[in-house]
Protein backbone atom coordinates (compact mmCIF):
# COMPACT_ATOMS: atom_id res chain seq x y z
CA UNK A 1 0.00 0.00 0.00
CA UNK A 2 2.86 2.06 0.47
CA UNK A 3 4.63 1.31 -2.68
CA UNK A 4 1.47 2.24 -4.39
CA UNK A 5 0.92 5.58 -2.86
CA UNK A 6 4.50 6.35 -3.12
CA UNK A 7 4.13 5.97 -7.13
CA UNK A 8 1.06 8.16 -7.06
CA UNK A 9 2.59 10.95 -5.41
CA UNK A 10 5.89 10.64 -6.94
CA UNK A 11 3.37 10.76 -10.68
CA UNK A 12 1.54 13.84 -9.19
CA UNK A 13 5.11 15.43 -8.33
CA UNK A 14 5.73 14.92 -11.80
CA UNK A 15 2.81 17.10 -12.93
CA UNK A 16 2.88 19.32 -11.20
CA UNK A 17 6.55 20.92 -11.89
CA UNK A 18 5.45 20.26 -15.45
CA UNK A 19 1.95 22.20 -15.05
CA UNK A 20 4.00 25.21 -13.13
CA UNK A 21 6.78 25.75 -15.16
CA UNK A 22 4.14 25.98 -18.31
CA UNK A 23 2.29 28.38 -15.70
CA UNK A 24 5.71 30.24 -15.22
CA UNK A 25 5.93 30.89 -18.87
CA UNK A 26 2.59 31.31 -19.76
CA UNK A 27 2.02 33.96 -16.73
CA UNK A 28 4.34 36.77 -18.26
CA UNK A 29 1.71 37.62 -21.10
CA UNK A 30 -0.81 39.88 -19.70
CA UNK A 31 -3.31 39.70 -23.28
CA UNK A 32 -3.98 43.34 -22.36
CA UNK A 33 -5.08 43.73 -26.35
CA UNK A 34 -8.32 41.17 -24.97
CA UNK A 35 -11.41 42.61 -23.58
CA UNK A 36 -11.39 42.24 -19.40
CA UNK A 37 -14.07 39.17 -19.47
CA UNK A 38 -11.73 37.26 -22.16
CA UNK A 39 -8.62 38.07 -19.82
CA UNK A 40 -9.93 36.31 -16.72
CA UNK A 41 -11.19 33.15 -18.56
CA UNK A 42 -7.77 32.61 -19.78
CA UNK A 43 -6.54 33.45 -16.26
CA UNK A 44 -8.67 31.50 -14.50
CA UNK A 45 -7.34 28.43 -16.76
CA UNK A 46 -3.83 28.60 -16.13
CA UNK A 47 -4.48 29.06 -12.65
CA UNK A 48 -6.25 25.64 -12.76
CA UNK A 49 -3.35 23.99 -14.46
CA UNK A 50 -1.27 23.15 -11.88
CA UNK A 51 -4.10 21.44 -10.55
CA UNK A 52 -5.88 19.80 -13.42
CA UNK A 53 -2.30 17.80 -14.83
CA UNK A 54 -1.81 15.76 -11.60
CA UNK A 55 -5.38 15.25 -10.87
CA UNK A 56 -5.76 14.29 -14.77
CA UNK A 57 -2.60 12.07 -14.49
CA UNK A 58 -3.48 10.23 -11.23
CA UNK A 59 -7.13 9.71 -12.54
CA UNK A 60 -5.97 8.21 -15.70
CA UNK A 61 -3.22 5.56 -14.04
CA UNK A 62 -5.84 5.07 -11.70
CA UNK A 63 -8.40 4.42 -14.46
CA UNK A 64 -6.35 1.62 -15.60
CA UNK A 65 -5.84 -0.21 -12.06
CA UNK A 66 -9.40 -0.26 -11.96
CA UNK A 67 -9.76 -1.25 -14.77
CA UNK A 68 -7.71 -4.04 -13.72
CA UNK A 69 -9.44 -5.19 -11.06
CA UNK A 70 -12.62 -5.35 -12.93
CA UNK A 71 -11.16 -7.28 -15.96
CA UNK A 72 -11.58 -5.08 -18.30
CA UNK A 73 -8.00 -5.08 -19.53
CA UNK A 74 -5.72 -7.60 -19.44
CA UNK A 75 -3.95 -7.94 -15.33
CA UNK A 76 -0.21 -8.59 -16.20
CA UNK A 77 0.79 -7.94 -12.65
CA UNK A 78 1.52 -11.68 -11.69
CA UNK A 79 3.70 -11.71 -14.75
CA UNK A 80 6.41 -9.20 -13.69
CA UNK A 81 6.49 -10.07 -9.88
CA UNK A 82 5.20 -7.98 -6.91
CA UNK A 83 8.66 -6.25 -6.70
CA UNK A 84 7.77 -4.72 -10.09
CA UNK A 85 6.32 -1.35 -9.92
CA UNK A 86 2.77 -1.47 -10.63
CA UNK A 87 -0.20 0.72 -10.39
CA UNK A 88 -2.82 -1.69 -9.44
CA UNK A 89 -5.59 -1.78 -6.63
CA UNK A 90 -5.71 -5.35 -6.32
CA UNK A 91 -2.09 -6.73 -6.11
CA UNK A 92 0.06 -3.73 -4.28
CA UNK A 93 3.83 -3.41 -5.39
CA UNK A 94 5.99 -4.78 -2.81
CA UNK A 95 8.67 -2.31 -3.80
CA UNK A 96 12.05 -1.10 -1.74
CA UNK A 97 12.03 2.42 -1.69
CA UNK A 98 15.42 4.34 -1.51
CA UNK A 99 15.78 6.12 1.56
CA UNK A 100 16.64 9.24 -0.33
CA UNK A 101 13.62 8.53 -2.91
CA UNK A 102 11.49 8.51 0.29
CA UNK A 103 13.15 11.50 1.68
CA UNK A 104 12.30 13.38 -0.97
CA UNK A 105 8.82 12.31 -0.94
CA UNK A 106 8.81 12.99 2.74
CA UNK A 107 9.82 16.58 1.67
CA UNK A 108 7.14 16.66 -0.85
CA UNK A 109 4.26 16.04 1.53
CA UNK A 110 5.62 18.37 4.44
CA UNK A 111 5.67 21.55 1.36
CA UNK A 112 2.40 20.72 0.76
CA UNK A 113 1.66 20.75 4.00
CA UNK A 114 3.41 23.75 4.85
CA UNK A 115 1.87 26.08 1.75
CA UNK A 116 -1.52 25.21 2.84
CA UNK A 117 -0.87 26.14 5.98
CA UNK A 118 1.02 29.44 5.24
CA UNK A 119 -2.34 30.33 2.84
CA UNK A 120 -4.56 29.52 5.51
CA UNK A 121 -2.98 31.00 8.05
CA UNK A 122 -2.56 34.42 6.00
CA UNK A 123 -6.44 34.10 5.05
CA UNK A 124 -7.34 33.66 8.49
CA UNK A 125 -4.81 36.99 9.28
CA UNK A 126 -6.88 39.15 6.67
CA UNK A 127 -10.20 37.77 7.80
CA UNK A 128 -9.36 39.21 11.17
CA UNK A 129 -8.00 42.45 10.20
CA UNK A 130 -11.43 43.15 8.28
CA UNK A 131 -13.55 41.69 11.36
CA UNK A 132 -12.09 44.38 13.54
CA UNK A 133 -12.51 47.11 10.80
CA UNK A 134 -16.12 46.23 10.34
CA UNK A 135 -16.12 46.90 14.44
CA UNK A 136 -15.54 50.62 13.83
CA UNK A 137 -18.44 50.74 11.41
CA UNK A 138 -22.57 50.66 11.64
CA UNK A 139 -23.01 46.95 11.56
CA UNK A 140 -26.44 47.26 9.23
CA UNK A 141 -26.64 48.41 5.71
CA UNK A 142 -25.14 47.22 2.18
CA UNK A 143 -22.86 50.47 2.31
CA UNK A 144 -21.06 51.45 5.51
CA UNK A 145 -19.47 54.90 5.98
CA UNK A 146 -16.25 55.13 7.85
CA UNK A 147 -15.17 57.61 10.24
CA UNK A 148 -11.94 58.37 8.43
CA UNK A 149 -10.22 61.06 6.90
CA UNK A 150 -8.30 59.24 4.18
CA UNK A 151 -10.76 58.65 0.90
CA UNK A 152 -11.40 54.95 0.85
CA UNK A 153 -14.25 53.01 -1.29
CA UNK A 154 -13.93 49.57 -1.31
CA UNK A 155 -15.62 46.22 -1.07
CA UNK A 156 -15.49 43.98 1.20
CA UNK A 157 -16.40 40.81 2.71
CA UNK A 158 -16.39 37.93 -0.05
CA UNK A 159 -19.88 35.67 1.53
CA UNK A 160 -21.48 38.73 2.47
CA UNK A 161 -20.40 42.00 0.78
CA UNK A 162 -20.13 45.58 1.89
CA UNK A 163 -19.54 48.77 0.18
CA UNK A 164 -17.17 50.74 2.58
CA UNK A 165 -16.87 54.56 2.33
CA UNK A 166 -14.88 56.70 4.17
CA UNK A 167 -15.85 60.10 5.44
CA UNK A 168 -12.64 62.02 3.46
CA UNK A 169 -14.22 60.28 0.43
CA UNK A 170 -17.00 62.00 0.78
CA UNK A 171 -15.64 65.25 1.85
CA UNK A 172 -13.00 65.30 -1.43
CA UNK A 173 -15.19 64.54 -4.22
CA UNK A 174 -18.81 66.32 -5.64
CA UNK A 175 -21.77 64.90 -5.85
CA UNK A 176 -21.44 63.02 -9.34
CA UNK A 177 -17.91 61.83 -8.48
CA UNK A 178 -19.49 59.92 -5.42
CA UNK A 179 -21.87 58.35 -7.79
CA UNK A 180 -19.25 57.26 -9.94
CA UNK A 181 -17.20 56.02 -7.04
CA UNK A 182 -19.77 53.91 -5.67
CA UNK A 183 -20.97 52.99 -8.99
CA UNK A 184 -17.54 51.21 -9.31
CA UNK A 185 -17.96 49.37 -6.15
CA UNK A 186 -21.48 48.34 -7.17
CA UNK A 187 -20.27 46.99 -10.51
CA UNK A 188 -17.99 44.73 -8.26
CA UNK A 189 -21.03 44.13 -6.40
CA UNK A 190 -23.22 42.65 -9.16
CA UNK A 191 -20.15 40.48 -10.76
CA UNK A 192 -19.28 38.73 -7.15
CA UNK A 193 -15.87 39.96 -7.77
CA UNK A 194 -14.59 39.52 -4.32
CA UNK A 195 -15.69 36.03 -4.14
CA UNK A 196 -14.10 35.26 -7.52
CA UNK A 197 -10.85 36.65 -6.22
CA UNK A 198 -11.30 35.40 -3.38
CA UNK A 199 -11.35 31.21 -5.17
CA UNK A 200 -8.97 32.91 -7.88
CA UNK A 201 -6.34 33.16 -4.96
CA UNK A 202 -7.21 29.65 -3.54
CA UNK A 203 -6.45 28.39 -6.96
CA UNK A 204 -2.73 30.16 -6.94
CA UNK A 205 -1.72 28.08 -3.90
CA UNK A 206 -0.13 25.83 -5.56
CA UNK A 207 1.86 28.30 -8.17
CA UNK A 208 5.43 29.16 -7.86
CA UNK A 209 5.72 32.66 -6.04
CA UNK A 210 7.02 34.58 -9.38
CA UNK A 211 3.53 33.20 -11.47
CA UNK A 212 1.51 33.57 -8.59
CA UNK A 213 2.34 37.66 -7.75
CA UNK A 214 2.01 38.03 -12.06
CA UNK A 215 -1.01 36.12 -12.24
CA UNK A 216 -2.72 37.85 -8.96
CA UNK A 217 -1.60 40.99 -10.66
CA UNK A 218 -3.35 40.59 -14.51
CA UNK A 219 -6.10 39.02 -12.51
CA UNK A 220 -7.00 42.46 -10.09
CA UNK A 221 -6.14 44.64 -13.17
CA UNK A 222 -9.14 42.66 -15.22
CA UNK A 223 -11.45 42.64 -12.45
CA UNK A 224 -10.87 46.49 -12.04
CA UNK A 225 -11.07 47.46 -15.34
CA UNK A 226 -14.24 45.28 -16.36
CA UNK A 227 -15.84 47.39 -13.16
CA UNK A 228 -14.21 50.53 -14.75
CA UNK A 229 -16.21 49.37 -18.18
CA UNK A 230 -19.49 49.25 -16.49
CA UNK A 231 -19.92 52.44 -15.04
CA UNK A 232 -18.43 54.34 -18.11
CA UNK A 233 -21.00 53.09 -20.02
CA UNK A 234 -23.47 54.80 -17.41
CA UNK A 235 -21.43 58.20 -16.63
CA UNK A 236 -18.44 58.30 -19.45
CA UNK A 237 -14.98 57.52 -19.63
CA UNK A 238 -14.14 61.35 -19.39
CA UNK A 239 -15.72 61.11 -16.38
CA UNK A 240 -15.24 58.35 -14.21
CA UNK A 241 -11.13 58.39 -14.99
CA UNK A 242 -11.50 61.68 -13.68
CA UNK A 243 -13.08 60.65 -10.59
CA UNK A 244 -10.53 57.64 -10.53
CA UNK A 245 -7.28 60.14 -10.37
CA UNK A 246 -9.27 62.29 -7.90
CA UNK A 247 -9.26 59.22 -5.42
CA UNK A 248 -5.60 57.86 -6.21
CA UNK A 249 -4.21 61.35 -5.76
CA UNK A 250 -5.62 61.51 -2.01
CA UNK A 251 -4.98 58.11 -1.27
CA UNK A 252 -1.42 57.61 0.87
CA UNK A 253 -2.04 53.88 1.90
CA UNK A 254 -2.57 50.97 0.09
CA UNK A 255 -6.11 48.61 0.23
CA UNK A 256 -5.30 45.15 1.11
CA UNK A 257 -8.93 43.82 2.47
CA UNK A 258 -10.96 44.03 -0.24
CA UNK A 259 -11.82 45.61 -3.93
CA UNK A 260 -10.59 48.98 -4.13
CA UNK A 261 -11.48 51.81 -6.28
CA UNK A 262 -7.92 52.72 -6.50
CA UNK A 263 -6.25 49.40 -7.15
CA UNK A 264 -4.53 47.51 -9.56
CA UNK A 265 -2.40 49.97 -12.53
CA UNK A 266 -4.30 53.51 -12.38
CA UNK A 267 -2.54 54.89 -15.39
CA UNK A 268 -3.58 51.64 -17.20
CA UNK A 269 -6.86 51.89 -16.46
CA UNK A 270 -6.75 55.88 -16.76
CA UNK A 271 -5.80 55.15 -20.73
CA UNK A 272 -8.36 52.67 -21.55
CA UNK A 273 -11.46 55.29 -20.31
CA UNK A 274 -9.77 58.14 -22.24
CA UNK A 275 -9.67 55.97 -25.47
CA UNK A 276 -13.03 53.73 -24.77
CA UNK A 277 -14.96 53.96 -28.40
CA UNK A 278 -16.76 50.76 -29.67
CA UNK A 279 -15.89 47.37 -28.73
CA UNK A 280 -13.57 45.64 -31.53
CA UNK A 281 -14.59 42.68 -32.74
CA UNK A 282 -12.87 39.65 -30.78
CA UNK A 283 -12.25 35.98 -32.72
CA UNK A 284 -13.47 32.95 -31.09
CA UNK A 285 -11.51 32.06 -27.79
CA UNK A 286 -9.89 28.97 -28.47
CA UNK A 287 -8.24 28.61 -24.37
CA UNK A 288 -10.52 26.69 -22.79
CA UNK A 289 -10.39 24.16 -26.11
CA UNK A 290 -6.44 24.30 -25.73
CA UNK A 291 -6.35 23.57 -21.90
CA UNK A 292 -8.06 20.68 -22.50
CA UNK A 293 -6.20 19.11 -24.91
CA UNK A 294 -2.84 19.77 -23.13
CA UNK A 295 -4.24 17.93 -20.07
CA UNK A 296 -6.20 15.43 -21.43
CA UNK A 297 -3.94 14.59 -24.25
CA UNK A 298 -0.70 13.31 -21.74
CA UNK A 299 -3.50 11.93 -19.57
CA UNK A 300 -4.66 9.51 -22.28
CA UNK A 301 -1.02 8.69 -23.79
CA UNK A 302 -0.09 8.06 -19.87
CA UNK A 303 -2.75 5.51 -19.86
CA UNK A 304 -1.66 3.93 -23.29
CA UNK A 305 1.83 4.06 -21.55
CA UNK A 306 1.64 2.88 -18.22
CA UNK A 307 3.82 0.09 -18.59
CA UNK A 308 6.64 2.29 -19.09
CA UNK A 309 5.40 4.96 -16.42
CA UNK A 310 5.36 2.48 -13.92
CA UNK A 311 9.08 1.41 -14.80
CA UNK A 312 10.17 4.95 -14.85
CA UNK A 313 8.65 5.50 -11.80
CA UNK A 314 10.20 2.49 -10.17
CA UNK A 315 13.53 4.61 -11.15
CA UNK A 316 12.54 7.51 -9.46
CA UNK A 317 11.71 5.52 -6.16
CA UNK A 318 14.63 3.66 -6.24
CA UNK A 319 13.24 0.19 -6.88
Amino acid sequence: MIGLLAMFVALCALAWALAAGAAQWLSRYSFEALPPKRRLHRFTLLALLPWLLPASWAAALAGVALSKRVGWIDDHCRIHGDGHPHLCFEHFPAIQIEPLAGAALLMVLAAVTTVVVRHAWAALARRGRLAALLRLVPSNGLVRKIDDERPLAMVARPLRPVVLVSRGLFDCLDARERRIVIAHEAAHLRGRDLIKSSLFECLLTFHLPASAARLRAHWRQAIEERADDRVARRFGGADTAQALLKVVRRQQFPATVGLAAGGADIARRVERLLAAGEPSAVSRDWSTVALGLAVLVPAAWLAGAHHAIETVLGVILGS
